[in-house]
């Protein structure tokens, strides 16, 4: 299913290794933008195999990260500049998350400077002495009085994990665990972690193991 949608994003949205808004029924464009929620397609690329195409377009995302030092909530692809309005950076963490899973991919260490320009920028703009601060407007940098929560749960679980290519999380399934069950043996800590939302890692070698056990009660 994920394979057919790529096709018709491809077909309808992309215009030079840039994604944007299409009418869901007829496919036209109707906003030439980039949102920084959009940074997590380079990693959705890179799952479904296309880590050439992904790494095109990381690299665009990064050119407005550098632009401003964040990417902003909306931005003017045609115009290249902040989409009016929406000059905001919430310590959104799609950017790093597609970068993790290239890195993974690839080990390009292009990929860990996108991390490091992120976490310098954070430090440099965000950090005050009690959290950080989201960016009102990346152009200038003025902070909110807020700190979402995902910047903790999401932001920086995936700079670390890009920092840290030995980590558990990143095994490829040479290594386990095995553990005894009422029902008999079950190996987890394989490598196969999915995140939820929020970016909790669940080991579904831990849910099938339970889930078996389950059927068989």
């Amino acid at each position: 299913l994920l394979v057919e949608y790529e096709k018709v994003l491809i077909q309808h949205t992309k215009r030079d290794d840039w994604y944007m808004w299409a009418n869901m029924k007829k496919g036209g464009i109707t906003l030439p933008v980039f949102t920084s929620l959009d940074a997590y397609w380079p990693g959705i690329q890179c799952m479904l195999g296309d880590v050439e195409e992904g790494m095109k377009t990381i690299h665009n995302f990064h050119q407005v990260a550098k632009q401003y030092g964040f990417t902003p909530e909306f931005y003017n692809i045609p115009k290249a500049e902040v989409h009016q309005q929406r000059a905001g950076y919430p310590l959104r963490p799609e950017l790093v998350e597609s970068a993790v899973y290239l890195y993974q991919a690839t080990k390009d260490p292009y990929l860990i400077e996108i991390g490091i320009d992120l976490l310098e920028a954070v430090e440099h703009s965000s950090r005050t002495n009690c959290g950080y601060a989201t960016i009102k407007d990346v152009r200038d940098h003025r902070l909110d009085n807020r700190m979402e929560s995902f910047f903790l749960a999401e932001t920086t679980k995936y700079l670390y994990l890009l920092f840290d290519p030995d980590n558990f999380i990143h095994n490829n399934g040479a290594k386990g665990t095995v553990i005894q069950t009422p029902s008999g043996e079950c190996v987890i800590d394989t490598g196969a972690y999915i995140f939820n939302t929020e970016a909790h890692p669940i080991d579904m070698a831990a849910v099938h193991c339970c889930s078996a056990a389950k059927k068989e009660e």
